[in-house]
């Protein structure tokens, strides 16, 4: 199973939902909500509460960063223009549903 979070407000529910998953997609926003001001710090607070399986944390202009069973590692992300960005909606749902169609597909990240 898979679980992602983008909204904030989630706290309440997170360690009994990361108990359940064998993947958590968490956005800056939540780990933000979570109390983890950096990446590294999302994925040093979130590793633990899944036992050490898999996780990624979406960091906006920072790209990605993930542990894949043990396997810790960031998917940097390229640089546009801000005069080139029309709107960034939906880029989280996206990066969700092509991420969760490679995991399916047998594709890992480390």
């Amino acid at each position: 199973a898979v679980v992602s979070t983008q909204s904030t407000g989630v706290r309440e529910h997170m360690d009994e939902a990361l108990g359940l998953v064998n993947w958590a997609i968490v956005s800056k926003e939540v780990s933000r909500d979570l109390g983890c001001e950096t990446l590294d710090a999302a994925l040093d607070y979130l590793a633990p509460k899944l036992g050490y399986r898999n996780v990624v944390v979406t960091w906006g202009e920072q790209g990605a960063g993930f542990i894949e069973r043990g396997i810790r590692g960031k998917c940097p992300v390229e640089k546009i223009p801000e005069a080139e960005i029309v709107d960034s909606i939906g880029a989280g749902d996206t990066f969700t549903a092509v991420f969760i169609s490679m995991i399916s597909d047998g594709f890992t990240c480390a």
